[in-house]
């Protein structure tokens, strides 16, 4: 409240400080939110790449048939859950989740260059599963 002077009293300038002292520290964590997102985003990125360097050969080799168990595996969120083969044409799958509480579908196409893989998530056979769970900290997700 303003006094009859029109100066701002002691309590309005303590808020005012705390305003311009919230917006400051919203601003500064907002631009170290950013930073986080882009270290993520490259993360991502090599997690992807270093991923794809056992995906794209365990596709040369795998021949998936729809009803087949496959899993989604996400390298950089460590989580994991079953997929069913639902379409095969060519070298593209499509898959579904198999959990009565998530049931989205996953697609891959099994002839992607390892260079061109962005997301540290994705299809892969079962031997190659086993691989990666006996090897990674995986935990079954959380939403299946």
């Amino acid at each position: 409240m303003a006094t009859t002077d029109e100066s701002p009293s002691m309590q309005d300038q303590e808020r005012f400080e705390r305003l311009g002292s919230n917006l400051q520290q919203a601003t500064e964590l907002r631009q170290q939110i950013e930073e986080l997102a882009r270290r993520l985003e490259r993360l991502d990125r090599d997690t992807a790449r270093l991923l794809a360097g056992f995906v794209v050969p365990a596709y040369r080799d795998w021949q998936p048939r729809p009803g087949a168990t496959a899993f989604y595996v996400d390298a950089l969120e460590g989580i994991y859950f079953q997929v069913v083969v639902h379409e095969v044409r060519g070298t593209y799958v499509r898959t579904r989740a198999a959990s009565p509480h998530h049931t989205a579908y996953y697609s891959v196409m099994l002839d992607h260059p390892a260079d061109q893989y962005e997301r540290s998530g994705c299809i892969v056979p079962p031997a190659l599963f086993d691989l990666l769970r006996d090897r990674l900290p995986l935990r079954v997700a959380p939403f299946v």
